[in-house]
């Protein structure tokens, strides 16, 4: 029994509202705008995604990486189970990469698929140790690869779906690859969730 697309776009909504505003509420602590943005996105595409058969597996993929974007908001705000939540920060980039692997057929359908996500696992987590700097970018380049050694991976033609998903295989893999190199090289700061003690 599948759950009505309102009811997940609902819950979704509520996990934004509540990782945005209560750190607001409590600590002043202004919200993050792209961040917010960014995780509603992926909640709106999915939501729209899952109510169809044949994209029901990305559509749900999408929701979970919402839900996962936004949860370690909360890590401040929960004592009890701030640092398991913190351990969390990069959960979202594991059912975004599965999403982006799956699109094409609905399914996982090669080894190599499956190979990707399980390094974007181990990277997601590594947010504990800092291993991240490496192992994220390592599996945005390993998604360019797969995406690129698969014949027809973005279905028949150059239809707006083709377009589409090859568009958000180069979105996932510059920010997999480009946002820790850049931070590496200017020096820019991480979100103090990524160095959990």
């Amino acid at each position: 029994m599948r759950v009505p697309t309102a009811v997940v776009a609902a819950a979704g909504a509520f996990l934004a509202v509540a990782a945005t505003g209560v750190p607001l509420v409590q600590h002043g602590r202004e919200p993050d705008v792209v961040n917010l943005a960014a995780g509603l996105v992926l909640l709106v595409a999915g939501a729209q995604l899952m109510a169809l058969n044949q994209t029901h597996l990305t559509g749900t993929l999408l929701v979970l990486a919402s839900a996962a974007w936004f949860v370690p908001d909360l890590a401040s705000e929960v004592p009890s189970m701030g640092s398991v939540l913190a351990a969390t920060s990069l959960v979202h980039m594991v059912p975004l990469v599965a999403a982006v692997l799956a699109a094409p057929h609905g399914v996982l359908v090669r080894n190599v698929d499956r190979a990707v996500v399980v390094l974007a696992v181990v990277a997601a987590g590594s947010a504990v140790t800092g291993g991240y700097q490496l192992l994220v970018p390592a599996v945005g380049l390993a998604l360019l690869l797969a995406i690129g050694t698969s014949r027809q991976r973005a279905g028949p033609g150059n239809g707006r779906a083709a377009v589409a998903h090859r568009a958000a295989v180069l979105a996932i893999v510059a920010a997999l690859t480009g946002v820790p190199i850049a931070r590496a090289t200017f020096g820019r700061g991480h979100e103090e969730y990524l160095f959990v003690s």
